[in-house]
Order: structure tokens, then sequence, then C-alpha cells
């Protein structure tokens, strides 16, 4: 360089191994974090994906690089790649304007020689790593890959090696614990509630303020500081950002329902299919559907989920102008709202606990496809005039003390769902009603039927349940049935019809006086079995495990969609073996059986061919709740310690001669465990 020549002065700042971005404290949220802290310091642990909400990463300072950004739904790898590029030092304008191709080898060539952390927050859709150039994440690169993401199905979209799912606790107060726990129940495990309420709540002192709080909450959450403007937004936005109009609308129809009412997910899809969301013509395929997009609903978090088959609603609120419902329910409405708000109404669950009449009387009305009266426990006469709704179609009487049900009935010729289920006071119900439902498609009879039946063979509870069994053969159309049967006549005939064999799904044997033995491979051939209860049976002594040769190729297949079973009140069965061909088990309930002696009995099993004795291997594995009440002979549930690997909880009360379950030191971790033990059990609580 010649004297006087200065071509460069300075050089520029290379940009910073970490990208620093202010963030708020958290509340709530620091076991979340813990798990990712634990997750980082992993090193099979490459790609972590936390769902149910997005603004939650953070960055360690160990890495050589670390980037952050923000995805969100408007995925652009031209957006990642220029951000990426910027932080390692491709700034000019001519590597900008590169192909994707070409500015995807760059980046891999730098970020393959260091140590990254790469942080994606709010994901919507599959980001494709490869075409962006970053390299994947391995033990020798020791690089991460975090992301956030609203939705489940991204984790795996992502190929993530763990996934989190965001579950705050609000912060507690040191002086106050059970007024904010109070407050985190308003807001019903909801994320941004618990951020926004937690930020606000953060510096009340006084129990008078957190007692203000839950009143507003409960009043008008509304009206809250922050929930308006910050939280509701992003809910609609979540909303609006579903994949359809028939997604959309089954979530708002959840607004119908009660404020943390539980609803059986087959029970809503029924609903669903009633109100025509969902084909009515094809209810094999509504109710996939159906499930597939309770699945989208809850991993994006606008449901929630609680253990088995039950889903419960978040706590939001989502408004849709265009959707015209009318909702009061769990509000104990005393008094019709104003009639102005009842003109444009297509949908109305008002609470009115001292209705008498309800006059719909000169609305032109079309047609009228769902009548709900469920959980009116009080309510014990069918209202006069039903049979006149020719158009209803689907019609809830489940969980009321209703006794009589008129042959009018059988007027409703284009019921397509009757729901029964839980009527235990029924005790009459004619002959030729059910049979004259011609479309019907599903009839839910679970735990109905009352202990007074009247003995005319003129009602189809006759026979225990006999001729209700006779009617429902050769109905063409039905697709889901729930049943309760009395006598092993009923059930014999229940396993002739292979219409009945294919649509059975939950299965209650009551009351089965006349017998002492039940071949319970029978059960096999109902392969959509879910749920069976067997309860009342005083003279039952033995499930018996008989395998025909005809019957070895459908006991593997049997039982694989049942999860689970009720067994109570029979006072001289001895165990429960046959569980171990159950593989899908996911609750077990035994109570009151006086002379159960062992839940599993080895040598049982060891009769059986060798084929099937590799079924303990596998015992238990997807079991999620083991409850065992009043067993006062009960000396053991397995003879060797199980994995049970999914289990949460396990209850134990009542059986005084148990004094070990079958747990090692790597069985059943993180579950809960109540168990009054016997005073001389002492500590030995294991199986070893």
């Amino acid at each position: 360089m010649g004297e006087g020549a200065f071509d460069a002065v300075a050089e520029k700042v290379p940009p910073p191994a970490v990208d620093q971005r202010p963030c708020e404290p958290t509340v709530g949220l620091e076991s979340t974090f813990d798990k990712v802290r634990r997750c980082l310091r992993e090193e099979q642990v490459g790609i972590i994906g936390l769902y149910g909400m997005g603004g939650l990463l953070g960055a360690p300072n160990d890495f050589d690089v670390v980037i952050w950004m923000v995805v969100s739904k408007d995925l652009q790898l031209e957006k990642i790649q220029e951000r990426i590029g910027r932080r390692i030092g491709f700034l000019d304008e001519s590597w900008k304007n590169g192909s994707l191709e070409d500015k995807a080898s760059d980046i891999f060539r730098i970020l393959s020689k260091k140590k990254l952390l790469l942080l994606l927050d709010d994901i919507w859709e599959r980001v494709d790593l490869t075409k962006v150039g970053v390299p994947f994440p391995d033990p020798e690169n020791k690089s991460r890959i975090d992301f956030t993401t609203r939705f489940l199905e991204i984790c795996s979209a992502m190929q993530a090696h763990e996934f989190l799912k965001v579950e705050d606790v609000l912060k507690n107060h040191p002086n106050i614990p059970e007024l904010a726990r109070s407050v985190a129940q308003e807001c019903a495990g909801l994320p941004l509630a618990l951020i926004t309420i937690g930020r606000v709540m953060a510096c009340k002192k006084t129990p008078q303020e957190w007692h203000y709080a839950i009143q507003v909450l409960r009043i008008s959450a509304s009206e809250f500081p922050g929930m308006g403007k910050e939280v509701y937004p992003l809910l609609k936005y979540s909303y609006d950002s579903l994949p359809d109009e028939t997604i959309r609308s089954c979530l708002l129809y959840c607004g119908l329902f009660p404020e943390d009412y539980r609803t059986r997910k087959s029970e809503l899809i029924d609903c669903w299919i009633g109100e025509g969301f969902l084909d009515q013509y094809d209810r094999s395929g509504a109710y996939d559907e159906g499930y597939y997009i309770i699945g989208i609903l809850l991993h994006a978090c606008l449901l929630e989920e609680e253990w088995g088959d039950i889903g419960e609603e978040e706590t939001c609120k989502i408004e849709k102008e265009k959707e015209n419902f009318l909702v009061h329910a769990g509000f104990g409405l005393t008094e019709a709202p104003e009639i102005q708000n009842w003109r444009n109404v297509r949908r109305i669950t008002p609470t009115c606990p001292h209705i008498l009449s309800l006059f719909l009387s000169d609305n032109s009305l079309k047609m009228i496809a769902v009548f709900n009266m469920s959980n009116n426990h009080l309510l014990w006469k069918l209202p006069l005039g039903i049979s006149t709704l020719v158009s209803l179609e689907h019609l809830d009487l489940s969980s009321t003390a209703i006794t009589h049900l008129p042959i009018d009935l059988q007027k409703l010729v284009n019921l397509k769902c009757l729901n029964l289920q839980y009527m235990y006071n029924l005790n009459q119900f004619p002959r030729l009603v059910i049979s004259a439902f011609s479309k019907l498609q599903v009839l839910r009879m679970f735990d109905c039927g009352g202990s007074k039946i009247e003995r005319l063979k003129s009602n189809v509870l006759f026979g225990g349940h006999q001729v209700l069994v006779e009617e429902l053969i050769g109905m063409k159309y039905l697709m889901a049935v729930t049943i309760t049967l009395k006598r092993l006549q009923a059930l014999q005939e229940l396993l002739i019809s292979q219409e009945l064999q294919r649509c059975t799904q939950f299965l209650f044997l009551r009351c089965f006086n006349d017998s002492k033995s039940l071949d319970i491979f029978c059960l096999a051939c109902l392969h959509n079995l879910n749920k069976l209860y067997v309860a009342g049976c005083k003279h039952l002594e033995d499930f018996q495990m008989i395998i025909q040769r005809s019957s070895v190729n459908q006991l593997a297949h049997g039982f694989h969609s049942l999860h689970t079973v009720k067994v109570g009140f029979c006072f001289k069965l001895k165990d429960l073996t046959w569980l171990v061909f159950a593989p899908s088990l996911k609750s077990i309930v035994v109570l009151s059986c006086c002379d159960m002696e062992q839940i599993i009995k080895a040598n049982k099993l060891s009769q059986l061919h060798h084929r099937h004795q590799e079924r303990r291997k596998s015992v238990f594995a997807k079991l999620q709740f083991l409850s065992l009440e009043n067993l006062r002979n009960l000396c053991c549930i397995n003879w060797e310690a199980l994995a049970f690997p999914n289990l949460k909880e396990i209850r134990v009360e009542g059986c005084p001669m148990l004094f070990k379950l079958p747990l090692d030191s790597n069985s059943a971790k993180g579950c809960k465990v109540q168990w009054d033990k016997p005073l001389c059990c002492c500590h030995v609580v294991i199986c070893l």
C-alpha cells in the first residue's frame, strides 16, 4: 500500500454470537423452562418442540451462534435465510438476490462448523430446514433447534426428538396460595390468560385484591385488565387460522354447553352429525372425521382433554357474528331472554329449572334436527307433544329420571340418533318403537333400565333386554350401539348377529343371575368394543378362557379396541386373568368382589398355549388408571413386577390382604399412588 493510500480504514464489526432480545419475567412457566434446559443438556435431543403457545423461547449462552426469529403463519423460507445470513456475515445485496439453493449451500458451509442454537418462534407449518441450509443436529456438532407451535402435529412434522406441552401453573403469592389457585382455575389452563393475569397480579399483595380478581373473572373475564386487548385477539387469530369452516363450526358448537361441562367425544360427534356439520349419510366416515376435528382442536389448545374418553371445552370466548346462537347454558336462567334476542336464533341452550311450558307455535318451523334434554336428573316424565316433532333426527334423554317412554315416539320416523344412556329408572319402553326408527344409525342404551322392569311382554326391556336385541337385529343402518344386557340368552342373541357384532361399542352385563361362568372369549368377536362393565352378577364365579380351534385367529385380534373395564359386586368372582388379552386397556376398576384373590392368576395363564402366554410381556402397557376397592381377599395383582409405562394413578382402598404392588424401581414413573396400606404392611410396597 502506497504512502497516503487508505483503501480501508476500518472493518465492519462482526455480528454478536448470541442474538439478544428483551423478554418479560415468566409467571408460572418455570417447570416448562426447566424441561427445556434439561433437554438442551442431553446430546441425543437435537430438536425440541414446545406446543400450545408461542413466545416462550429463551437462549443460553454456551453456543457459537444463537439465532432467534418469529416465523408465524406467513412462512417464507427466503426471509428465514436472510435472517440467518445476516447473523453469520452474508450482508451484501448480491447474496440476498441469489437463488434459494445457492444461499442454502452458503449457510450450510458456515453453520456445519458451528455449535448452533436456532430458535423458531410460533411456527404454523413444517419448516424445511434442508432447503434453508440448516444442518441437522447430531451429537457431533452438538447443535440444537427449538421451536414453539400451537399444533402438536407440527412437532411430528419437524421430527422433534422431544415434545413438550406448555402446561402452566400460576405462580403462587407466598401469603395467599389458595386464592392464587382459584385464579388459575378461572383461567382453565389457558396459557395466554395465565400469563396476562399473572403479570397483572404479580404486584397484588392483599387478599381483597385477589378476591376482586376472582369476582371479575367469573362475571366478565373480558373486563379484566389486558384480557380484551391481549388474550382474545390472539385466540380469535387461532380460531380464524383453523383449516376450514367445518372445524370452526364444530368449535363454535362447543360454546352451547355450560362452562366446565364434560361431554363424551362420541356424543359430541353425534351432535355435530345431527346439526349437519358432518356427513349424515356416511356415519362411519363422519366419526373418523369427528375424531380428527377433535384432535385438531385439542392440539391447537382450543379444547382441553381430560383422561379417557371425555373431552372438555376450554373456558374461552369466541365470537362470530354470522352464527346465531342464543346461549344461556349454566347461568341458572329463570325467565326467558328479551324477545328481540330470539328472532334470528338457530340454536338455543337455556337453563330453565322451573320451566313448565315451551311454545314454538307460529314460527314457520321447517324442521328441528336436535332435541337434547340430557342431565335433567329430576325430570321423570317425557314432555307431552315431543312425538309431533316428526323432523327430529337426534333425541338425547340421557341421564334423566324418566321412567316410561310412550308408544307415540314411533312417529319420529326420521330419527337417526337416540341417546338413552344412564336412564337408571327407565322401566317401560314399548315394543315396536325402536323398530319404527328405520333410519336409526346410533342407539345408546348403556347403563339403561331400572330394577323394576314391568314384566309385560309388550315391554322391549322384557327378558333381560332380549326383546330389545331382537328388535335391533335387521336394522340395516345401525353404525353404533351401546347396550345393557341382563341375561345370558340376551347376550347370545346379540352375538349371533354379525351386524350387532360390528357396531357394539359399549356393553354392560348386569345382574347375570343365571350364570356361574362366562366364556369371556365369546366377546372377542366384538371388534369395536370400547367399554365393558360387569356388575351385580352375584353367582358368577369364573371368566372361562376356552380357546376353540376355530376362534384362535379371532382372539388374536379381539379386545384390541377395549380401553375401559369395570367389574363390581360380583361376590364370587376369583380373578380377571383374561385382561392380559386386552392390549389397549387404559382404565381398570374392580370393586366389591369379596372372593377375588388375584387380578392376574399365574397358574391359570400357564394352562394356555405358549402362543398366548406371550401376552404377559406387554400386559397393561397402555394402562393409565387402576382402582381396586373393597376387595377383602385380594392378595396379589400380578405375580411379578410390571412396567406400567403409562400409568398415571393407582388407587387401592379396602384391600387388607394386599401387602405389595407389582412395581419395581423402573415401574410407573411419576404415577400417583393412593393406598390405605394395612398397618402390618410397613414399608414393603413393591414387588422385587
